[in-house]
């Protein structure tokens, strides 16, 4: 995706096959892989494309974050940008922050295109409305795992 944009063809040019994307990020030793920060240029490609952003706390993302993969997200990322916790966590929330403002612009004038998934409001009802009739989700087929700080909502298996 990456090397698509940087070359100017469509963002997904090669993955035809898919209908979404999720995370969009590859961590590495030296390069971090950051797709989901170029949602502006999957939107200029796609123009009947629909973007959810989702979102939590940032506290509790930041936590999650810290935890996730047992801290191994931690450390390479810690490794990264060559600081600690504390550190990873005012660099993320820094991130958040300036990704949300971004989102937030950018849709500004283009509503029918986002939708905005709160995790601890988790509007599934909405949500599914949002993707007809391209996708007939079932509210009846979600629901709330991990209750509590790091509450999660997903399709049921």
């Amino acid at each position: 995706m990456r090397d698509n944009i940087e070359a100017g063809r469509p963002p997904v040019e090669g993955f035809e096959a898919f209908d979404a994307f999720f995370d969009m990020e590859q961590t590495g030793r030296s390069e971090l892989i950051h797709n989901y920060l170029r949602f502006d240029a999957f939107a200029e490609a796609y123009p009947d494309a629909k973007f959810i952003f989702n979102y939590r706390d940032v506290n509790a993302w930041i936590r999650s974050r810290l935890n996730h993969g047992r801290g191994s997200y931690f450390y390479r990322m810690s490794r990264y940008y060559d600081t600690d916790a504390d550190g990873l966590a005012e660099i993320w929330r820094h991130q958040f922050e300036e990704h949300k403002a971004r989102v937030e612009t950018y849709f500004r004038d283009k509503p029918h295109r986002l939708f905005v998934f709160r995790l601890e409001e988790a509007p599934v009802e909405a949500l599914c409305a949002f993707l007809r009739p391209a996708y007939k989700l079932k509210p009846e087929f979600w629901k709330k795992t991990r209750v509590g700080s790091a509450t999660q909502v997903h399709a049921a298996e």
